[in-house]
């Protein structure tokens, strides 16, 4: 199985993990100063804690949930080094996630592909999670309330999906007077604000902008024959609002946007691909606007219906001859409706549907194409429209036959309209708490997955695919030690992945009896295992910490071939977290990370094409070394200055300290006679500011 991407997905790669050039580019952000806050009570009921989740929230929660939850506060999470203080991307230090190569934005969950990991905000899909791979997320850290990290065994409220769930949560409240801040950095500028209407309602809102397109073209050296003409550019925004019509209702509605645009002009052609030349230009984004509406009924019962629509986009050109522009127009809709039949007996039901009308123009190398270079490669028109739907049924049982157990079992079922196919997904998870500080718990389940639309539509994919299938199995144990400021979670976990599409060399009989290239088939399988502990330490004098470590192997094979190892296959990820509040509003952060680097592919050969005058390098069929292994130390340093109707802070976050050298990928020269490591960013001090009231 040729394991060489082709050059069609490594344009689409290219466009949402970032721009080409240096990889350090994609790794500078910043967010909001966050002001130090109690928050508010987290007794309030969850609709999916019955769920493996990682919850970063504003209050950490004492009580077991019914299955490992992890904790941290948002005042641990904005002062990770490294992160910026954003929300979504401290997601990455958590056990059970890799290491993002060359600090992108990828989120690879328990050795599954990066798109198998579903993204939700408020319950709803969103297409984005951060600006050109991993600048800053597309949401306001200041509007989230918090963030469920499920990296297995997700309830049945959710699907499609067959990686992880993070969901973003805004749980907004009414507050007492209006406030606001204002975010600089050398990156971005942004404002907050937030504030009272009435006694029963709220608005906050943000708005976010990029300017790094007013100084890149000035530090790009001219040697390089690339010239900015527009960009790279993106800008933000929210707008939110809660009303509490009645003691037993809530509304609240959300628009959100997020728009990312880029072009670069090569002066000339790539020494190793005469066929890319001229512009590179690419722009994505979406503008979506969510309705939600809870009722709490009496005796318990609790209803919840929520609609999302909008619009996503995708496009780009490279050259005088390569373009592709992909839209959903987006519907999706949720309801779910909770009662308890008794003490020891809750039900959950429910109903998950997903919209899209989409529509794809493009004129670009085939799917599926051996040729990885514009020279010569095979262009495929294609201009459909389409609508995809699929709709599910849920429902979910809760059993608690004794005040230290709980058994909630699950069954979904979902229509794909694309493919036609019926799906069931039965999961399971148990806990059991063995005393005050000790739980146990288990849990099993099946995901399900639909080929993304370039693999099966037009002359890019195969129309036949079917869904990608997985199963997730996980145990764990869960204990809060006596001293009460250490607090550990062990889960150990294997996923099994059948039906992965992978591309393929045969042709095959269409419906009109000719003989076409299939270019994807459902012939790979997989599998990942391992292990996730987490050491949470907080034991006052103003310091606290953790350390995540994972240990796991990922596979992926051919069926009736040998396993080898997953591109993304990281057996040692350990990250430690230190915190310290050095007095005055100063405050100190570490962060140190190693990780075992990403398996790499040997080329083998090359083969002279006369006709463009090029090299094509020829990749092994699977990976027979890795990178170096990754190591890094991070430190923040923040200050905070409070005044009587204001506040005002500033942060130096300084990346790589010691300036490692990681390499991130390898290079070679234009015939392939000579190879080198590409590195990731060597020192980079980032100065952000702030100020609110």
């Amino acid at each position: 199985m040729r394991r060489s991407l082709p050059i069609s997905v490594l344009i689409l790669a290219a466009l949402l993990i970032g721009p080409p050039g240096p990889l350090a580019a994609q790794d500078e952000d910043g967010n909001p100063y966050e002001e130090e806050t109690t928050g508010k009570a987290a007794a309030e009921a969850q609709e999916d804690e019955d769920v493996y989740r990682t919850v970063v929230k504003d209050k950490k929660e004492e009580e077991f949930e019914e299955v490992p939850t992890q904790t941290l506060t948002k005042d641990e999470v904005l002062k990770i080094p490294g992160t910026g203080g954003d929300l979504l991307k401290s997601v990455q230090n958590l056990p059970g996630t890799a290491r993002a190569p060359a600090g992108s934005g990828l989120l690879v969950v328990r050795g599954s592909a990066p798109g198998d990991t579903l993204i939700t905000l408020e319950g709803h899909p969103i297409p984005l999670v951060f600006h050109f791979g991993a600048l800053t997320s597309v949401i306001n850290t200041e509007l989230i309330d918090e963030i469920e990290f499920v990296p297995g065994n997700f309830p049945v409220r959710y699907g499609r999906a067959t990686g992880g769930l993070i969901n973003v949560a805004t749980k907004l409240d009414i507050p007492e007077k209006w406030t606001g801040a204002i975010d600089v950095d050398f990156v971005d500028a942004g404002l907050f604000f937030k504030g009272k209407l009435t006694k029963k309602a709220m608005i906050a809102g943000s708005f976010r902008r990029s300017y790094i397109d007013a100084f890149l073209e000035h530090v790009i050296p001219k040697d390089m024959g690339v010239g900015v003409t527009a960009a790279p550019v993106y800008y933000d925004y929210q707008l939110m609002s809660l009303v509490k019509p009645t003691d037993r209702d809530e509304l609240k509605f959300i628009v959100a946007g997020d728009d990312d645009r880029l072009r670069l002009l090569f002066e000339a052609a790539s020494e190793g691909d005469p066929g890319f030349v001229g512009s590179f230009g690419a722009h994505l984004g979406f503008h979506v606007f969510q309705a939600h509406w809870k009722h709490v009924f009496k005796k318990g019962i609790a209803y919840h219906a929520s609609v999302q629509t909008g619009y996503e986009g995708l496009g780009g050109d490279i050259g005088p001859s390569v373009s592709f522009e992909f839209n959903n127009f987006i519907l999706s809709h949720f309801q779910t409706l909770s009662f308890p039949l008794s003490d020891a007996i809750e039900i959950k039901v429910g109903a998950d549907i997903a919209a899209r009308w989409f529509t794809a123009k493009a004129f670009a190398p085939a799917m599926g194409t051996s040729m990885e270079t514009f020279a010569g490669a095979d262009l495929a028109e294609i201009d459909l429209q389409k609508w995809v739907h699929g709709e599910a049924l849920f429902l979910e049982t809760k059993l608690s036959p004794q005040d230290n157990v709980s058994i909630i079992g699950g069954l979904r079922m979902d229509y794909f309209s694309l493919m036609g196919d019926v799906e069931l997904h039965p999961r399971l998870a148990a806990r059991f708490d063995v005393d005050a500080k000790t739980a146990l718990t288990a849990a099993v389940g099946m995901y399900t997955k639909e080929p993304s639309f370039p693999q099966i539509i037009g002359d890019w994919g195969n129309p036949a695919l079917k869904a990608e299938k997985a199963v997730h199995y996980g145990v764990g144990i869960e204990r809060k030690f006596p001293a009460a400021w250490l607090d550990t979670s062990l889960e150990f976990f294997w996923k099994r992945y059948d039906h992965l599409v992978i591309p393929s060399d045969v042709f095959v009989l269409d419906d009109e009896g000719q003989w076409v290239p299939e270019r994807y088939s459902n012939g790979g399988e997989g599998r990942s295992y391992g292990m996730e502990l987490m050491v949470k330490i907080d034991p006052g004098h103003r310091i606290k910490g953790w350390l995540a470590y994972t240990l796991s192997k990922s596979e992926r094979w051919e069926k009736g071939r040998a396993p080898y190892p997953f591109d993304f296959d990281q057996p040692h990820v350990l990250t430690l977290v230190f915190q310290a509040e050095l007095g005055k509003g100063w405050e100190l952060g570490l962060r140190y990370r190693v990780a075992s680097g990403n398996p790499s592919y040997k080329i083998v050969d090359a083969i002279y094409y006369a006709d463009y005058d090029v090299y094509i390098g020829l990749e092994e069929s699977r990976p027979s070394r890795r990178l170096p292994a990754f190591h890094q130390l991070d430190v923040r340093l923040d200050k905070k200055f409070t005044f009587k109707h204001w506040w005002m802070a500033f942060y130096i976050d300084i990346w790589n300290v010691y300036y490692a050298k990681n390499a991130e990928g390898i290079s070679y020269n234009y015939d392939y006679t000579r190879k080198g490591y590409v590195y990731g960013l060597p020192i980079l001090p980032t100065i952000g500011l702030q100020g609110g009231f």
